[in-house]
C-alpha cells in the first residue's frame, strides 16, 4: 500500500514540470500586473516602518489560528483519535509541502500519507475528516464573503467569487449527502477505504456536539486570520476595519490558490492582495507592501515548521510502521 502511495505522489512530480511551467507563466504575468511602475525604495521604506511589535502580534495570531484549525480537525475524529499537537504538525507540513512543491495536491497527499502510515488513522477517517475540514472552511467563508459583499461597498468585482464559492459549496454538500447514502448500500462494502470512510461519516452524523463545535472553531479560525491582516493593515495606516481586512484576505487566498503559479503562489497572491485593496482605494507602493508582508505572514510559518519537522516525523519512518487494521464493520452493521 506504501508503495502505491510512494508511485503516486511520484507520478505527481513527473507531471510537475508542465504544471510549473503554466504556473510560472501566470506568476510572471500576474507579477508583472503589480510590480509595474512600483517605487521600490518607497515599498522598502514602507516596510521598515511598520511597527515590529505589531507583526509579532499578527504572527502571534496566525499561530494561535493554526492551534485553532488543528483543535478543530481534532473534533471530526471520533474513533481514532491524534493529538492536537501532531495535528498542528500535520496540518502546517501539508500546508508547507502545498506551498513548496509544483504541485499543490502533494500537500493533502502529505496529510494523508502522515495520518494513515505515521499515525495509523483508518483511510476513511483521514479521507472523510481532511474533507469535512475543506468543506467547512468552503461554508464559512461563502458566508463571511457574501455578508461581506451586502454590507461592504465597492466589493461587486467579488460578487462573481462569491457566487462562485456559493456554487461550489451548495454542489459539496450535495455530494456528501449523496456519499453518505451511497456508502451504506452493501455494493460499497466491498472496498474497504469506503466502507472505513462510511463508518467515519456515520459516527459524525450522531455527533452533533462535534460539528457544531467544528463549525464555531472554523468562524475562530477565519477571523483570528483577519484580525491578523487588520493588524498589519493598522500598523500601514491602511484605514480598513477588522471585517473589511477579513473579507479583503478571504479573497485573496481563494483567488491566488484558484489560480496556477509558482510554489507559494508567488505572484499571484501579491496580484490578488493588491487587487482586493484597490477595492477599498489603497493602491500603490503601500498595497504592494501589504501583500509582501501578509505573503511571508502567512506562508512562511508553515514552511519553517514542515523544514524544521523533517528529521522529526520523516516519511522514510513510515516504512517501519504496520498498516492500522479497519475496525470490525460487521459488528457495525456493515456486512
Amino acid at each position: 500500500m506504501l508503495g502505491k502511495a510512494q508511485k503516486f505522489i511520484m507520478n505527481w512530480f513527473f507531471k510537475g514540470p508542465a504544471q510549473m511551467l503554466i504556473g510560472a507563466l501566470c506568476s510572471a504575468t500576474f507579477g508583472w500586473i503589480v510590480i509595474n511602475d512600483i517605487n521600490w525604495s518607497s515599498v522598502w521604506n514602507q516596510t521598515l516602518d511598520l511597527p515590529i511589535p505589531l507583526v509579532f502580534l499578527a504572527l502571534l495570531l496566525v499561530l494561535g489560528a493554526s492551534a485553532i484549525r488543528a483543535f478543530r480537525w481534532q473534533m471530526l475524529f471520533i474513533q481514532d483519535r491524534v493529538s492536537v499537537g501532531r495535528l498542528f504538525l500535520v496540518q502546517n507540513i501539508g500546508f508547507g509541502v502545498g506551498s513548496l512543491a509544483p504541485v499543490r495536491l502533494l500537500g493533502e497527499v502529505t496529510q494523508f500519507a502522515l495520518l494513515r502510515w505515521r499515525y495509523r488513522v483508518t483511510g476513511g477517517t483521514a479521507i472523510v475528516t481532511m474533507g469535512l475540514e475543506r468543506l467547512f472552511d468552503l461554508v464559512v467563508t461563502v458566508t463571511l464573503l457574501l455578508v461581506g459583499l451586502a454590507l461592504v461597498p465597492n466589493m461587486g468585482d467579488f460578487v462573481p467569487y462569491g457566487l462562485g464559492m456559493l456554487l461550489v459549496a451548495i454542489v459539496s454538500l450535495f455530494m456528501v449527502r449523496i456519499f453518505s447514502w451511497a456508502s451504506s448500500k452493501s455494493f460499497f462494502n466491498k472496498f474497504p477505504v469506503i466502507a472505513s470512510a462510511a463508518v467515519s461519516l456515520s459516527d459524525l452524523a450522531g455527533a452533533k456536539g462535534n460539528l457544531a463545535s467544528t463549525f464555531f472553531l472554523t468562524f475562530v479560525y477565519w477571523i483570528l486570520i483577519g484580525i491578523a491582516a487588520w493588524v498589519i493593515a493598522f500598523g500601514m495606516n491602511l484605514g480598513i476595519s477588522p471585517f473589511m481586512a477579513t473579507i479583503a484576505i478571504i479573497g485573496t487566498i481563494y483567488m491566488a490558490t484558484s489560480i496556477p503559479s509558482l510554489p507559494a503562489a508567488l505572484g499571484t497572491f501579491e496580484f490578488a492582495i493588491v487587487y482586493a485593496l484597490k477595492l477599498f482605494g489603497i493602491q500603490g507602493d503601500i498595497a504592494f507592501s501589504y501583500a509582501l508582508i501578509m505573503h511571508v505572514l502567512l506562508f512562511l510559518p508553515p514552511i519553517l515548521i514542515t523544514l524544521g519537522s523533517l528529521s522529526l516525523i520523516g516519511l522514510s519512518d513510515i516504512k517501519g510502521l504496520k498498516q492500522p487494521e479497519l475496525d470490525d464493520l460487521y459488528t457495525r452493521g456493515y456486512d
